[in-house]
């Protein structure tokens, strides 16, 4: 859908950018000291869920995103890419080298993420699946994220199982570029 806006922003003549919440997860070795530490919570072993994204990272490249076009603003923010493929499907942070460039004069940015939007529970909430309350926690860290952003766009869908098909898609095009799906 990301992909689709920024088409139609450059038909309207807008420098429209985006990134998604997936490119700023933690380190692999740092999400695997998530996963050390939280040996007993499978929603923390692997990437994915909220815990496991940099959010501060998130909130300052968002902050120097909103400065671009500003006198004595730099011309150019390098948003971090992940790589999906390393360490066996576990993932990384790509090289420096390998971050997108977000241009000053851009009109539009846009974040994307399955997550995003989503709230900490607050008042003794009981969850059916105790895990949860370890990722209850970790939305906290999102709300210093939401105060960065001027709307949300939902996207809901009729049917959930869609999500399977969006989720091998990338697997799919890795594999025929050659990397580890």
């Amino acid at each position: 859908m990301v992909k689709f806006l920024r088409k139609l922003f450059a038909i309207d003549g807008k420098l429209c950018s985006g990134a998604s919440i997936d490119d700023l997860y933690l380190t692999y070795k740092e999400q695997c000291q998530v996963a050390q530490q939280n040996p007993d919570n499978g929603l923390l072993r692997y990437r994915g869920n909220p815990g496991t994204h940099d959010i501060p990272l998130l909130c300052r490249t968002l902050d120097e995103i909103r400065l671009l076009n500003t006198p004595g603003a730099p011309d150019v923010v390098d948003v971090v890419q992940y790589d999906k493929t390393c360490h066996s499907g576990r993932g990384d942070r790509s090289p420096p080298q390998a971050s997108e460039k977000i241009l000053n004069g851009l009109d539009v940015f846009l974040l994307e993420g399955w997550c995003l939007g989503f709230m900490p529970e607050r008042g003794g909430t009981s969850f059916v699946d105790s895990n949860l309350t370890d990722i209850s926690r970790h939305l906290e860290e999102f709300c210093s994220l939401y105060s960065r952003l001027d709307g949300m766009l939902v996207i809901e869908v009729d049917n959930l199982n869609c999500v399977y098909e969006w989720r091998a898609q990338p697997e799919r095009e890795a594999i025929n570029a050659g990397k580890p799906g």
